[in-house]
């Protein structure tokens, strides 16, 4: 059973918190985004690859050079990389591949 608590928060801010247990059988903490976060669009500084049947949110920053680095692997569970990054890269569903300097949809996650 997943138990989402409301949290106030400015827009665009965490929408709520909780328990998760629906997804494994660990019930570890989870954290809620609205959808209407805002956003911007920026390049990549390396290539990716990525499922082609999932959309994938990773972490990264953005170098001297204004592009995105990706930090950590793509699994959920990296806090340390998290920790460390300033932004929420997003690739879409269908998305297996994108090449250096390709956009990339971010979310800032300092502001």
């Amino acid at each position: 059973m997943t138990v989402v608590r409301h949290v106030a928060a400015d827009h665009g801010g965490w929408a709520g918190t909780g328990k998760n247990g629906a997804v494994t059988d660990s019930s570890g903490p989870s954290a809620t985004s609205p959808a209407d976060r805002p956003s911007a669009v920026r390049p990549l500084a390396a290539p990716l690859e990525s499922p082609h049947d999932k959309h994938q949110v990773r972490r990264g920053r953005v170098n001297a050079a204004g592009e995105v680095e990706l930090l950590g692997g793509p699994s959920s569970h990296l806090l340390h990389s998290y920790a460390a990054s300033d932004l929420l890269v997003h690739v879409p569903l269908g998305v297996s591949h994108l090449a250096a300097l390709d956009p990339v949809t971010v979310w800032s996650i300092d502001d």
